[in-house]
């Protein structure tokens, strides 16, 4: 099991980013306070996902926790729809 938190770099909580074990489909999301538990084989990589902010990977060896810090992607942000 891992557990950690997910903030943007301006300290802000990033709720309900997207954790996932790359090449499978576990995966979890982070609660209203960037929380985030879930069950990982040995040596997995996790990518951390928001939109707007680039995706993040971190190896797992013996880590019990990881939070990570997202940054911000200025260069795909175009445009916005509101429907």
């Amino acid at each position: 099991m891992v557990s950690g938190k997910v903030f943007s770099t301006s300290n802000e909580i990033m709720d309900f980013a997207t954790v996932q074990v790359k090449g499978t489909s576990i995966g979890t999301v982070t609660d209203v306070n960037g929380k985030y538990t879930l069950e990982v084989p040995p040596k997995a990589i996790l990518q951390i996902s928001y939109i707007g902010y680039l995706t993040k990977e971190i190896v797992i060896d013996n880590n019990k926790t990881a939070d990570v810090i997202l940054i911000e992607d200025t260069q795909k942000i175009d445009e916005v729809v509101v429907v």
